[in-house]
């Protein structure tokens, strides 16, 4: 999945990436990707190919996502032990959290924020291990129809409990995210469309509206199962 873009005056492929994955540090291989080996040449008016970031990174088609975790532990051993951020009376160094392990993640299309729907955002809170994930989700999302299904998003990092439980969210660690909650309500079937649940399952998301009983949050997608 990808798209094209047509050079325009003033371009260098460090605007380029920018514009399209928040950062240059990825020039060089889009350059590389599309075949333009000389790095002083860039030419206005032509089409050049914008990839998804991992498969910019050479990433196969099947495997574009670290695997998922699987479980409590695992979430801990790939995104962080956020008890270790909690003092001896129970208090959470939130500012401490996210600076180590929080980073923002650019949208390719505005969406309103499901609790302030004057309020169209251009890029979201998440774990920083998730960035270019989350760019090539909502990307591919864009280039699938999507786009226009999404109309607010609801959570991505916050540090709260479970709606269904005492338990910590995985908002908690940036690696979820819920899309238009107002039509979506927890233990609700919900109207989120097939195809936009499997495009997230292929990178490698579990659908909240597929749990049971009162866990079922068909508003809700986390990058991890078993928990």
């Amino acid at each position: 999945m990808k798209c094209q873009y047509v050079i325009q005056p003033e371009d260098t492929f460090e605007k380029i990436a920018i514009q399209f994955y928040n950062t240059p540090v990825l020039a060089e291989k889009l350059r590389q990707y599309n075949g333009l080996y000389n790095p002083a040449v860039i030419i206005v008016g032509q089409p050049i190919d914008i990839p998804l970031v991992l498969d910019l990174n050479g990433a196969a088609a099947t495997q574009r996502t670290m695997p998922q975790p699987q479980g409590y532990q695992q979430i801990l051993d790939c995104f962080g032990n956020i008890y270790d951020f909690f003092d001896e009376d129970g208090g959470f160094d939130e500012s401490a959290w996210c600076a180590e392990m929080m980073t923002t993640a650019k949208l390719p299309f505005p969406v309103a924020l499901s609790w302030d729907h004057s309020r169209q955002i251009h890029k979201v809170r998440c774990h920083k291990k998730m960035a270019g994930i989350i760019q090539d989700v909502f990307f591919a999302l864009q280039q699938e129809g999507f786009a226009d299904e999404i109309i607010t998003l609801g959570d991505f990092y916050n540090f709260r409990s479970k709606r269904s439980s005492g338990k910590l969210s995985t908002h908690c660690w940036g690696i979820a995210f819920d899309i238009n909650p107002e039509i979506n309500a927890p233990g609700s079937k919900g109207c989120m469309p097939g195809e936009l649940v499997t495009l997230l399952f292929d990178f490698g998301f579990t659908w909240g509206g597929s749990m049971p009983g009162k866990h079922r949050e068909p508003m809700h997608f986390q990058f991890c199962s078993g928990y």
